[in-house]
C-alpha cells in the first residue's frame, strides 16, 4: 500500500489527490509508510509527528504520543501548578523553616509536594479549561 503525505495539513493517507484530514484536493506526496517513519499521532492536538526517544518511556497507547510542542507545553504547565502549590507551601511555614525551605532543590521540593499530596494534607481539584 502506497502512503502519502499532505501538503497542507502534513498528515497521512492512502489517497493521492484528496486529503481526508483536511479535504485538501492538493496533490499529496508519496513516502514510506508512517510506522516505518516511527510516526506518531499527538494524542493532545491530534498532529503527527516524527517520534523522539523519550516517548519509549511512557506508556502511550499504540501509535500515540506527546509532539514535542505539546510536551514543552504540558512541562510548562505543570511547572507553573507546582509554582502554585510551593507558594501554598511557603505561606504555611515559620520564618525559620522557610529559610530551610529556600535551600532545597526544586526536585526535592517537588517530592515533598507530592508526598504532602498523596498523604492528602494538599489536595488539588482538576477544572477543564477551554482553549
Amino acid at each position: 500500500m502506497m502512503y502519502f503525505k499532505c501538503q497542507s495539513c502534513q498528515r497521512y493517507t492512502v489517497e493521492e489527490d484528496y486529503c481526508p484530514h483536511c479535504h485538501s484536493s492538493q496533490k499529496c506526496v508519496s513516502c514510506p509508510p508512517p510506522e516505518k517513519l516511527h510516526y506518531l499521532t499527538c494524542g493532545c492536538c491530534g498532529s503527527y509527528y516524527q517520534s523522539f526517544n523519550s516517548d519509549s518511556e511512557f506508556d502511550h497507547d499504540i501509535g500515540y504520543g506527546e509532539c514535542p510542542r505539546c510536551h514543552d507545553w504540558i512541562i510548562s504547565k505543570n511547572e507553573k501548578e507546582f509554582d502554585k502549590i510551593f507558594s501554598e507551601i511557603e505561606r504555611g511555614l515559620s520564618a525559620r523553616n522557610l529559610q530551610k525551605w529556600s535551600k532545597i532543590s526544586r526536585d526535592k521540593k517537588k517530592d515533598f509536594a507530592i508526598a504532602l499530596m498523596d498523604e492528602g494534607i494538599i489536595k488539588i481539584s482538576i477544572k477543564p479549561t477551554i482553549t
